[in-house]
């Protein structure tokens, strides 16, 4: 990743962040913009350029990223930034794991400005996309997507150790209290439209919506019109938000 950020002109900052369970994660941060204008063709670049600090994180089980290594970064990134609040932006899985976090830990959601989930992944009661079913995510998504409940990682007979109950608990969506803008894809195949619409009423801060008919799971990133369907909407929260 460092390498990535470089090649395009930004500046890079490497750390890494010890969670409450034990385990170092890396983060990069691009501290401020390019000087290359014409580096500004995703949603990263975009916020650097606007000379807001950016932290670029990367991990993979959904349940430990949100209860354990989303708060670690957040107030590393807190200490290091001198903020008392921060702005949050998570696609698809990095929504999940803000879904979690900000829902389980009120403290931390108290942290967050402004949630901005780009294909919000929280039921995937519909989802026809083939990334469940990958090895190394078929139990924690898979799961999800056979019991049609936004939950914990069903452990069987070892639930009452890790919950001190029979069954993993239901995250509570509903008592999420951090302001949310959300956009969705209309021809998603993972964060499908019907799977969105049964999470929006759940979203009792939800500051802003928009569904972009034509735009499929990955065009938040690689969409060569999101700039006019997605940035500069967000950029233009960003600034007026208080």
């Amino acid at each position: 990743m460092s390498e990535v950020i470089q090649y395009q002109g930004y500046p890079n900052e490497e750390y890494e962040v010890l969670t409450d369970n034990g385990y170092y994660l890396p983060i990069n941060r691009i501290p401020y913009g390019s000087t290359n204008s014409g580096n500004s063709d995703c949603y990263g670049r975009v916020i650097s350029n606007t000379n807001a600090s950016l932290f670029l994180l990367f991990c993979y089980s959904f349940h430990e990223m949100g209860m354990n290594d989303l708060p670690a970064i957040i107030n590393f990134i807190l200490a290091k930034t001198g903020q008392e609040k921060i702005f949050y932006i998570g696609h698809s899985q990095g929504s999940t794991i803000a879904f979690i976090a900000f829902s389980a830990i009120p403290q931390l959601a108290q942290k967050i400005k402004v949630f901005f989930a780009f294909g919000p992944v929280a039921f995937l009661n519909h989802s026809k996309s083939p990334y469940p079913k990958l090895a190394f995510l078929a139990d924690n998504v898979g799961k999800v997507k056979k019991s049609g409940v936004f939950k914990a990682f069903d452990y069987g007979s070892e639930n009452v150790k890790k919950y001190h109950q029979g069954t993993p608990p239901a995250y509570n969506i509903q008592g999420m209290d951090v302001p949310i803008a959300v956009w969705s894809g209309g021809s998603d195949i993972m964060a499908t439209p019907k799977d969105t619409e049964q999470l929006l009423p759940l979203l009792r801060n939800l500051i802003y919506y928009k569904e972009i008919p034509h735009w499929m799971h990955y065009d938040f990133i690689f969409g060569l019109d999101a700039h006019q369907e997605v940035y500069d909407e967000l950029i233009e929260i960003v600034q007026n938000f208080p």
